[in-house]
């Protein structure tokens, strides 16, 4: 499932505000579904979102910015701007 950066950030101090008051366990929710989880591998598994979204983001920049130094149509139509994401 995938988060944006408002919901992680607002997760985050969530999850952290729980941690602080020794809470080891919380129900997070997906639409309808609730997921029962422990607070630290929710907060781990938080960290590798955030990770893995800064990468795609910087890579995704990058992209951008070779784009922009490309000079004939062929060159944008053959630039390969799948490449470099993280699985």
């Amino acid at each position: 499932m995938w988060l944006d950066k408002n919901t992680r950030s607002a997760l985050k101090l969530r999850l952290e505000a729980e941690l602080a008051k020794d809470k080891k366990e919380t129900v997070l929710w997906y639409g309808e579904i609730s997921i029962p989880i422990s607070i630290d591998l929710a907060i781990n598994m938080l960290y590798d979102l955030e990770i893995y979204a800064s990468q795609c983001f910087d890579v995704t920049w990058g992209h951008c910015a070779n784009i922009s130094n490309l000079n004939t149509i062929d060159e944008i139509k053959n630039y390969d701007f799948k490449c470099g994401y993280p699985n």
